[in-house]
């Protein structure tokens, strides 16, 4: 369609129209917006921005940036506004901006803004982080310095020091208000990081600064400290002092004072390290350490000494030269046990080489020169010293001091193993091997140890080449050693050794010898042999004042007895009846005896009667009375002879004698023609006594007796009447089978007896030879180590009261049942025993092993019994009433009955080589200290310890009670060092010793821990 050009003309003017009226309508609308804009740019800059945002978010929401208003700046302005006022919304309108105009340049000056706001609000880690989003390229010059110092500080608060370095260090060449923070700064990070000459330039910039002035002259001392600047320090601390707080002031003197120290002016020193402790409100142990040094420097012992040992406590490098130090000052004090213990604790410690040498060293000498040595220290030490520092200038006294160690020592233990640790010996060492190998084996033997103790002797022999007079010695010992032992052609090898030895007369030992060997001929049966050994040792004078006398005098006497010679031997048993001691009631009875040999039958029983008078204790009674009843019967006094043997048959129910004076009483019915008595009697002991040789004696009486009244047939009908009697065949069977065995086992053949014996008994369970044939196979049985089938014998020969086998069958299962642990048999049997002991020496044992059984089982108020009966006994050893006391003592200590154990320990402590006198001697210490007197109780653990003793076990325990004691007076510093000598030095692992000494030490540790002191100051800065 075509439009005409008057159509044309009108739509043109429409459209102008139009246009007109929308350009007013625009032009009023963006007036308006202009006025909010400008309203709101006016807010802002006045710091409305509360206002300032409701206005220009107005505008923004209406405007349009497209007809060229600047709705950018007032989104900018709203952003800045909420930034400004910490609104919540200020990162959101911040971020929306940036994402909304990404190339504006005011994105840089909000990251500025939010990072400072959060910077303010001491939020460093959100100012660091908007503060790495700024471009510092396109930032003002004027606002750099500050952005440089705020973004540094955030980046040390956030620990970030390398790149807050970086940024301070920007601004620290210029002159600006953020320069000096900037150097204090820059100037701290690097002290922190021990960048001292670079912390020392940055700080000495701010001398005399407003704000850091005041500060940095102690950093400055501090890095002068580091550097050991002591002229420096001395120089410009002690001005600081006065302007110093207390805990700084405490610090500066704690500086002053050991530059003074390292200046070697001790007694400054001392005044400064004096007023940092008395200043300080905790002191650590290196200032304590530096004060004592000064002490110990001007010769102030007395106060040198507490602070070493509070410094010591702590096992570290400083403990060790606290402890080294401590045992210089006991020297010089003149207190040399106490600095043998100081070097002791020093020289246990490997933090310092040098110390540990000079302290080991000091030790070992101060050990020697005090002999105080309980654990074999001394010897150890030197061992230690020469296998640690072989190349020390000292090498060749400390050999010195270690062989003349190994002659002196007590320890003797200790002495060997060292030696033993030695595999090449010098001729020195293997003379002290010599030696102390000899006492330890007398040690051992002392404590009953025999087998140990002859190995020890052995060793000794070994290089018995140097020292001939110990080698004679060592022979000896092995000699009584293997005795005890029961291995009498070694102990008589040795002995007859010992004598060939020239020189061997001079010793103690010598005399003794001929008596020892005296008796190994005599138990051999070489009774000629033996009386010229024992008339050797007689004629010797030393013999006369010996306490072996009466037994060597009882022995000679029976050489003689056996030999007929009867007059010499009631010579020799006349000069023990004389004395009226030990071994008189034995020889009273061999005189009876022999009397009645040579047919004196008077004397016999007057002698004997003396005896029973005299020693109505004696196991020799029985005896004697029936020896006497049988005097009677030769002097034709029937009625005395009655009386003796009724009375072994009513006192002495239990004696072996019993069934004897039986068939004796038989046989004097018999004689006196009072038969019907007789057959009386004999039947008594065929019925009560079957299977013995008295049975078989009171038979064969029996039988005469029935034949002298004309009554065979009663005798037979009673022979048949008892088992085993009535078949006249077997009985010879039975008298065949059982001679077999019975002489098997006398030739020794005990494994061919054990079989004929056994069959004998299968064949005649009531045989005439049963109690017999039990107790041999019993001996058998127990020979071969078969203690089960050696007990059912013995107990069944045990059923058979006062059978002749009684007492051995006793003393066997006694010993079987306490082997086994099983004491209360022990006990029973050993009580059995000593009713029917035959003599003196076997009650004697008898009452050992009921106490040590009564003991075993855990009964203190039987052990004291039995202790008591035990003491009574008059042919008692020294050793027997050592042991006795010492039960005694150990059970009323059990029953808690301190007063009556006291009495009795101390009976026992005078000997404490033996481990019961070792034992006792701890326990009056401990009892005493108890007690209350701490004093006392010290000076025994002293005795003990000068004493030494072999039994370490007990030597530990007394250290123990020593430290005790040292806490009881407050002194824990001398019982940690006593106690750290056992766990040094002791050398059992598995007694329970070390595990106790540990755990106290542990104690005191926990008790008594400090902190270690710092001596640098620690300054925290401050943002700005």
């Amino acid at each position: 369609m075509k439009i005409s050009k008057r159509g044309l003309l009108i739509i043109i003017l429409a459209a102008s129209g139009i246009f007109l009226s929308a350009q007013d309508a625009v032009t009023s609308s963006s007036d308006r917006g202009r006025d909010l804009f400008n309203q709101g740019k006016d807010l802002f800059e006045k710091e409305k921005y509360g206002a300032a945002i409701v206005l220009l978010d107005r505008y923004a929401g209406q405007a349009d940036e497209a007809d060229g208003l600047p709705v950018r700046e007032a989104e900018y302005m709203s952003a800045l506004s909420s930034i400004r006022l910490y609104n919540r919304d200020a990162e959101y309108r911040l971020e929306t901006f940036i994402a909304k105009y990404p190339q504006s340049y005011m994105q840089n000056n909000l990251y500025m803004e939010m990072a400072d706001q959060f910077y303010q609000s001491r939020n460093y880690r959100r100012a660091e982080s908007y503060y790495n989003k700024v471009d510092r390229i396109t930032m003002e010059a004027d606002l750099l310095p500050g952005y440089f110092f705020r973004h540094g500080y955030s980046l040390f608060m956030n620990g970030d020091n390398k790149r807050a370095m970086l940024f301070f260090s920007e601004i620290m060449g210029v002159d600006t208000e953020f320069t000096p923070p900037a150097i204090y700064y820059f100037s701290h990070i690097a002290y922190s990081g021990e960048m001292y000459l670079t912390a020392l330039d940055g700080f000495k910039r701010l001398e005399g600064d407003e704000t850091f002035g005041q500060v940095v002259p102690f950093y400055i001392v501090q890095i002068m400290y580091v550097l050991g600047d002591y002229d420096g320090i001395l120089r410009d601390a002690p001005a600081l002092v006065d302007a110093a707080g207390e805990e700084r002031a405490s610090e500066l003197y704690q500086i002053i004072g050991d530059a003074y120290f390292q200046k070697g002016d001790y007694v400054s020193a001392a005044r400064n390290l004096e007023e940092h402790i008395s200043r300080a409100i905790r002191t650590g142990r290196e200032g304590k350490y530096q004060l004592a040094y000064c002490y110990y420097q001007t010769q102030e012992y007395d106060k040198a000494v507490p602070l070493f040992k509070e410094v010591s406590r702590q096992r570290d490098r400083l403990g060790q030269n606290a402890y080294y130090l401590l045992g210089d000052t006991y020297i010089r004090q003149g207190e040399k046990k106490l600095a043998q213990a100081a070097f002791s604790a020093a020289a246990g410690m490997d933090y310092d080489r040098k110390i540990k040498e000079e302290s080991l060293f000091n030790f070992a000498k101060l050990t020697y020169e005090t002999t105080y040595s309980p654990f074999g220290e001394v010897i150890r030490a030197f061992q230690d010293y020469i296998e640690q520092f072989p190349a020390s200038e000292n090498i060749e006294e400390a050999y010195e001091y270690l062989v003349s160690a190994y002659m002196k020592v007590n320890n003797y233990s200790a002495a060997v193993a060292s030696l033993d640790r030695i595999t090449i010996k010098d001729e020195r060492l293997e003379r002290a091997y010599q030696k102390v190998a000899l006492y330890r084996g007398m040690e051992l033997f002392s404590n009953l140890d025999m087998v140990r103790a002859t190995a020890m002797f052995d060793r000794s022999l070994t290089y018995g080449r140097h020292d001939r007079m110990l080698r004679a010695r060592a022979l000896y010992w092995k000699g009584e050693a293997l005795y005890r032992q029961n291995d009498a052609e070694g102990a008589m090898a040795a002995w007859e050794e010992f004598i060939a030895l020239p020189g061997s007369d001079m010793l103690d030992e010598y005399n003794k010898v001929r008596y020892n060997m005296g008796y190994v001929a005599y138990n051999r049966g070489r009774y000629e042999e033996a009386l010229r050994w024992f008339t050797a040792f007689e004629s010797d004078g030393a013999a006369q004042n010996s306490s072996l006398l009466p037994d060597l005098y009882n022995r000679i006497a029976d050489c003689h007895y056996i030999a007929t010679r009867y007059d010499r031997a009631i010579e020799y048993y006349d000069r023990v009846i004389a004395r009226n001691g030990q071994g008189a009631d034995y020889a009273m009875f061999q005189k009876g005896f022999a009397l009645g040999l040579k047919n004196d039958a008077p004397a016999k029983a007057s002698v004997l009667s003396d005896l029973i008078a005299k020693y109505p204790n004696s196991s020799l009674v029985p005896k004697a009375l029936f020896e006497r009843g049988r005097a009677w019967e030769t002097l034709n006094d029937p009625a005395r002879s009655e009386a003796d043997f009724n009375r072994i048959i009513n006192d002495y129910t239990e004696s072996t004698f019993v069934p004897r004076a039986m068939v004796q009483l038989g046989l004097l019915y018999f004689n006196t023609g009072d038969n019907n008595k007789a057959i009386s009697t004999y039947k008594r002991v065929v019925e009560s006594y079957p299977g013995t040789p008295e049975a078989r004696s009171a038979m064969t009486g029996l039988r005469t007796t029935y034949v002298e009244i004309n009554d065979v047939e009663t005798y037979f009908a009673y022979v048949r009447s008892l088992d085993g009697y009535g078949d006249v065949r077997r009985s010879e069977q039975d008298s065949l089978v059982y001679a077999s065995g019975e002489n098997l086992y006398a030739t020794g053949n005990c494994e061919r007896a054990t079989e004929v014996l056994t069959s004998y008994l299968n064949q005649f369970p009531q045989g005439s030879f049963t109690v017999n044939a039990k107790f041999y196979l019993a001996e058998c049985f127990r020979t071969s180590g078969n203690t089960s089938k050696a007990l059912a014998y013995y107990t069944g020969v045990a059923a058979t009261l006062n059978n002749p086998f009684i007492e051995q069958t006793y003393v066997s299962l006694a010993d079987i049942y306490y082997n086994r642990a099983v004491y209360d048999s022990a006990f029973y049997y050993f009580d059995n025993l000593a009713a029917v002991a035959g003599d003196a020496d076997t009650e004697l044992r008898a009452r050992q092993g009921r106490m040590r059984s009564a003991w075993e089982m855990g009964d203190p108020l039987l052990t004291i019994r039995a202790a008591e009966e035990l003491l009574k006994a008059d042919n008692i050893t020294s050793q027997m009433e050592r042991e006795a006391a010492f039960m005694k003592a150990k059970s009323h200590y059990a029953l808690d009955d301190f007063d009556k154990a006291l009495t009795e320990f101390r009976k026992v402590a005078t000997e404490q080589t033996t481990s019961e006198g070792a034992e006792s001697k701890y326990r009056v210490a401990e009892l005493v200290f108890g007690k209350g007197d701490a004093d006392q109780a010290e000076e025994m653990v002293y005795s003990f310890i000068e004493d030494n003793t072999p039994h370490q076990y007990w030597m530990a325990r007394m250290f123990i009670l020593l430290a005790d004691i040292s806490i009881s007076r407050g002194d824990e510093f001398q019982a940690r060092t006593t106690l750290q000598s056992v766990a040094d030095f002791y050398q059992v692992e598995n007694d329970g010793i070390l595990d106790e000494v540990r755990a106290r030490l542990s104690d005191l540790d926990a008790s008594q821990r400090q902190e270690n002191d710092t001596i640098r100051m620690s300054v925290k800065g401050e943002g700005i």
